[in-house]
């Protein structure tokens, strides 16, 4: 088994629903030192679709996720819900960073197995919600979705290939 690290990107589409949020593109550069931010005495939401995750590198076992971003105060919290992009809009995990007043990364949530399993395709095109929790005034930080892939490095197309010594 082998893991590797991407990141919602929102190449497919990343659109502020509700509220006024600095600079989209700083949320999904994977770039820890940028962030989008707004006043969370308002309603918050962005919606992102697409991560870097590329192409398929095997069967996947398991996918984590975390979020680095900062509450808009300590009695403020922000989510990341992840869901697959689809239809049936299958809610498969929310990691959150709780109520912490400087940036920072949340605990890694290992995500549901998605109806019909984990693929590279719903991989590259899941969907993300993020929305702020709690009803302080403070300005909230987005800087970073993570996900962790878990995967088999085994390729079958290799597999007939055998070491002659």
């Amino acid at each position: 088994m082998a893991t590797a690290t991407y990141y919602f990107d929102g190449n497919l589409e990343k659109t502020a629903t509700a509220g006024s949020w600095s600079d989209l593109n700083d949320g999904f550069d994977g770039d820890i030192a940028t962030n989008t931010s707004i006043n969370v005495s308002s309603t918050s939401k962005i919606e992102a679709r697409g991560t870097n995750s590329g192409a398929s590198l095997g069967g996947i076992s398991q996918v984590k996720a975390r979020i680095y971003a900062r509450s808009g105060s300590d009695f403020t919290g922000i989510t990341a819900e992840i869901k697959i992009a689809n239809s049936s809009g299958e809610s498969l995990g929310t990691p959150q960073r709780g109520a912490f007043n400087n940036l920072g990364w949340g605990d890694y949530v290992t995500l549901n197995t998605p109806t019909g399993d984990w693929d590279w395709t719903k991989l590259n095109q899941l969907f993300v919600e993020i929305s702020n929790f709690g009803n302080d005034n403070g300005i909230a930080r987005l800087a970073k979705i993570e996900l962790e892939v878990t995967y088999s490095s085994y390729n079958p197309a290799f597999a007939h290939r055998r070491l002659l010594l």
